[in-house]
C-alpha cells in the first residue's frame, strides 16, 4: 500500500475549495467572437449526440463527399477550436498564454496510420523536433509534455502482426527493426531532454502491442522517475487487470510506471471491427470503472504516477475528494489532470493548486481533420458533455453582456 501524501512535511490542500462554476476563469482566453463560435459548435455536437446513428451517418457522408465551400469552412472551424497550429512556431503564442495560467501544454503531433516508410521517418523527425522545442525555454522552465501516437512512427500492419504473434518474412523483420529504432530514438531524446512522453491509446487490434512497447520503454528509462507513460482505456472490461499488472510490474522490475487514464474514444471503430464485446455495456459502467481506477491509483502514488485525462465533472470532483481523503498535498508530482484543448475550459482553468494540462494537437489541417471529427463527436457524445459546453458558454455570453 502506498504511503500517500508523504512528499513534504506540511500538507497543503487548497483544492478543497475549488469551484468549477467560474465561467469568467473558464473563458478568459476567448474573446467574444471565439466564445460565440464555441457555443454554436457545441450546439451542433449536441444535436449529433442526441441521435448518434443519424449523426454518424451524416458525418460519414460529409467526409466522403467533401462538399465544396462547406467542407473547408467546417475544417477551419474545427481546427481553430481544437488545434494549436500547423507548426511548432505557430504554437508559441498559445503555449505562453497557457503557461501564464499555470496550465501545462501536452503536445500531440496529429499523424496516425502512416503507411510509407518515408512518412514514418518524417513523423519521427517531427517528434524529435517537438521534444527539442518543449525543452528549449531559456528560463529553464519546461514548455510542456509530449504525446506519441505509435502508428505515426511504426507500421500499423506490423504492429498488428506483432500483437498476433505472426511470423515476419525477412523484409518485414527488417522493417520491424526500423520501426522499433524510430520509437527508441523518440523515447531516448525525450528522456535526455527531461520531457515526459505519453504513449497514446489506439484500437484494440494493436493496443496490446502498444502497451507492451510502452512497458519496455518504462522498464528501460523510468527508474524512480515517471519519464514514459502508457495509457489504459477504462471502457475496456479488462482495464483493471491491466492496471493491477502495471503496478506489480513496476514493483517487480524496480521502476515507477507512468499511466494516462482515459475512458476511451474508439467505440465506433470497435463496433465496426466486431470487438464491441470488449467494452463495457453502458456509460455508467465505464464511469464506475474509471472512478474505481482513480481511487486505486491515488492509494498507490508511491508505485505509480498518473495523468487523469477526461472531461467528466463528476470524475474531477471525485479525484479532488480522493486527494483530500488521503491527505495528498497540492501539486503532488505524481498527479496530473488533463483535458483536450477546446473542451471543458471550466475544468482546466478552475483547477488551481493542482497540476493541470491540455492536450493540444498540431499539424497540417488535411491530416488532422478526420482525427478532429472523431475526437470532437466521440468525446461529446460518449461523455454527455456537449450540452454542458453549450450551457457554460451561454452563461458566460450573458455574463459579459450584463457586465
Amino acid at each position: 500500500m502506498s504511503k500517500v501524501g508523504k512528499i513534504g512535511r506540511v500538507l497543503r490542500r487548497p483544492y478543497r475549495n475549488i469551484s468549477l462554476s467560474n465561467t469568467t476563469n473558464a473563458y478568459s482566453l476567448l474573446d467574444d467572437k471565439k466564445l460565440i463560435r464555441q457555443q454554436q459548435l457545441y450546439k451542433l455536437f449536441n444535436l449529433f449526440s442526441k441521435n448518434e446513428k443519424i449523426g454518424q451517418k451524416a458525418i460519414t457522408t460529409f467526409m466522403n463527399t467533401k462538399p465544396p465551400i462547406i467542407y473547408p469552412k467546417i475544417q477551419d472551424t474545427l481546427f481553430d477550436q481544437f488545434c494549436g497550429g500547423e507548426s511548432l512556431d505557430e504554437m508559441t503564442p498559445l503555449v505562453k498564454k497557457l503557461m501564464n495560467k499555470n496550465v501545462m501544454p501536452l503536445f500531440n503531433y496529429g499523424v496516425e496510420y502512416s503507411t510509407k516508410e518515408e512518412d514514418l521517418e518524417k513523423c519521427k523527425d517531427e517528434m524529435l523536433d517537438m521534444i527539442t522545442y518543449l525543452n528549449s525555454n531559456k528560463d529553464g522552465k519546461k514548455k510542456g509534455y509530449s504525446i506519441i501516437r505509435v502508428t505515426g512512427v511504426m507500421s500499423h500492419k506490423r504492429l498488428e502482426m506483432f500483437q498476433n504473434k505472426s511470423s515476419f518474412i525477412k523484409k518485414d523483420a527488417e522493417l520491424w527493426e526500423r520501426d522499433k529504432k524510430r520509437l527508441e530514438q523518440v523515447c531516448e531524446l525525450a528522456v535526455s531532454k527531461k520531457v515526459k512522453l505519453l504513449f497514446d491509446a489506439e484500437t484494440y487490434n494493436i493496443q496490446t502491442a502498444i502497451h507492451q512497447l510502452s512497458l519496455q520503454m518504462m522498464r528501460r528509462f523510468n527508474g524512480l522517475h515517471p519519464r514514459i507513460y502508457g495509457t489504459i482505456q477504462f471502457y475496456r472490461k479488462d482495464s483493471h487487470d491491466q492496471l493491477k499488472n502495471l503496478i506489480e510490474d513496476g514493483i517487480e522490475n524496480h521502476y515507477l510506471p507512468g499511466l494516462k487514464l482515459v475512458r476511451g474514444a474508439y467505440i465506433h471503430d470497435e463496433m465496426l471491427a466486431g470487438t464491441r464485446g470488449i467494452i463495457h455495456d453502458t456509460k455508467e459502467d465505464t464511469d464506475k470503472s474509471y472512478n474505481t481506477a482513480v481511487s486505486k491509483c491515488i492509494k498507490n502514488l508511491d508505485n505509480i504516477a498518473v495523468c487523469f485525462a477526461g472531461h467528466n465533472t463528476d470524475t474531477v470532483l471525485h479525484i479532488l475528494e480522493e486527494l483530500d481523503k488521503y491527505e495528498i498535498e497540492a501539486m503532488h508530482p505524481h498527479i496530473m489532470l488533463a483535458q483536450m484543448y477546446g473542451m471543458r475550459n471550466d475544468i482546466t482553468f478552475n483547477l488551481e493548486d493542482v497540476n493541470v494540462a491540455q492536450f493540444i494537437p498540431y499539424g497540417k489541417k488535411d491530416f488532422l481533420f478526420p482525427y478532429l471529427v472523431r475526437r470532437g463527436i466521440e468525446n461529446s457524445s460518449a461523455l454527455g458533455g456537449s450540452q454542458q459546453e453549450v450551457d457554460l458558454a451561454t452563461r458566460e455570453i450573458i455574463n459579459r453582456k450584463i457586465n
